[in-house]
């Protein structure tokens, strides 16, 4: 495990899809499986909330859809021009933290601890972008069915 580097925080990092509703569902979505492995990994049980996952999520949207990393002591974030993409916004403890949520106070993010925190958490993202990005590029599988009204157990 290394940190990630100051210059990794602090630059723009170009994006590799398009910042949509639709997928950042499905990046929220890859989140939760992300978040699953590695609960399970430390032998927790997989909830429905990913609480405490934001350094997961921040970077995996900035791999996805780009941008710079930003937060504070409690919340890190995505910042893609002037827009917040925060994939765990629906989440208990950013809710929790409301407005106080997308503080960005730099020197937080700069310490060495959170550049380590950061850096332990490239090694799994990287392994869950190409996931994101083929959801997202792939695709869509959907089957129209005709229903005359007729049963089919006979």
């Amino acid at each position: 495990m290394s940190a990630l580097s100051l210059k990794n925080l602090r630059s723009f990092q170009p994006g590799k899809v398009e910042l949509t509703h639709a997928n950042l569902v499905i990046a929220g979505q890859v989140v939760q499986e992300l978040w699953n492995e590695r609960q399970k990994e430390k032998f927790i049980r997989p909830t429905a909330t990913r609480e405490n996952s934001c350094k997961f999520a921040a970077l995996l949207a900035r791999e996805l859809f780009g941008g710079t990393l930003a937060g504070n002591d409690e919340h890190v974030f995505l910042k893609h021009g002037d827009i917040i993409v925060d994939l765990n916004q629906d989440q208990p403890d950013v809710k929790a933290l409301s407005a106080l949520a997308h503080i960005d106070i730099p020197p937080v993010l700069s310490s060495q601890a959170y550049l380590e925190a950061l850096g332990s958490c490239v090694e799994r993202v990287a392994r869950w972008v190409p996931v994101a990005i083929q959801r997202i590029e792939g695709p869509a599988k959907t089957v129209k069915r005709h229903h005359d009204g007729e049963s089919l157990s006979r």
